[in-house]
């Protein structure tokens, strides 16, 4: 599950790169930086809060 992150998050920033710097080569120009950093902070919280749970603090 953490590779599938990780490519899922690491595919919607590189592309969101290219669109901002070479917007005109693609056909839809949508930047997706926002949500490839919502999933990764929400898998980073996620797993703040099962070591929390199992009482093993940060």
């Amino acid at each position: 599950m953490d590779n599938l992150i990780a490519y899922g998050t690491s595919a919607a920033w590189i592309y969101s790169a290219f669109v901002t710097f070479f917007p005109s080569s693609f056909i839809v120009s949508r930047v997706n930086f926002d949500t490839a950093s919502m999933i990764f902070t929400l898998v980073l919280m996620d797993r703040f809060l099962e070591h929390v749970s199992k009482g093993k603090g940060i």
